[in-house]
């Protein structure tokens, strides 16, 4: 995946406005983003595994992955 993809994800991380926005409508967020329909696909798989694979094994990316997906479930559970 590109370095947008993973940059994009750890704004993600940074930013809990946004972050909650895309846990409950992932599609609006990512309508303009630049990252590819294939990497828009993947984050909204919200595959943890798959995102991670894509990111690769750098630590500041799995723990982007960690934040996501803690706050996904976060979301959810409200």
């Amino acid at each position: 995946m590109s370095s947008k993809f993973t940059q994009f994800v750890l704004h993600l991380c940074k930013d809990k406005a946004k972050l909650d926005s895309f846990v409950k409508d992932p599609d609006s967020v990512l309508k303009d983003s630049e990252l590819t329909y294939a990497e828009q696909t993947l984050l909204k798989t919200m595959d943890e595994n798959l995102i991670r694979s894509a990111m690769g094994d750098e630590p500041h990316a799995l723990m982007g992955t960690v934040l996501i997906f803690t706050a996904a479930s976060t979301v959810t559970q409200r």
